[in-house]
């Protein structure tokens, strides 16, 4: 099953750029017994240094203990930081 992780640009400046990503819940459609339905989403937040390159992992801990997301969600940012673009919102699948 691949995984969608929507990430959107929350703010930007000199320094840093701040990126939130999320996750959906998933739980049991009550009309389809064999189906999962999306009920809600966690959302985390990573910041990247403009500079230096380093992702820091601000919030999802909570959720994401694996940093399961997170090492995507960097993965990704990283990439955006190499070619020194921004984007205000990217998706990524895994």
């Amino acid at each position: 099953m691949a995984i969608h992780i929507p990430i959107a640009l929350l703010e930007e400046s000199e320094e840093h750029a701040l990126y939130e990503y999320s996750q959906p819940i998933y739980a049991p459609d009550p009309n389809r017994p064999r189906r999962l339905t999306s009920v809600g989403h966690h959302t985390g937040t990573v910041r990247v240094d403009k500079r230096t390159g380093e992702v820091d992992h601000v919030s999802g801990q909570d959720w994401d203990a694996e940093k399961f997301f997170f090492l995507r969600v960097a993965a990704c940012v990283l990439r955006c930081h190499r070619s020194g673009v921004y984007p205000a919102s990217r998706s990524i699948s895994s």
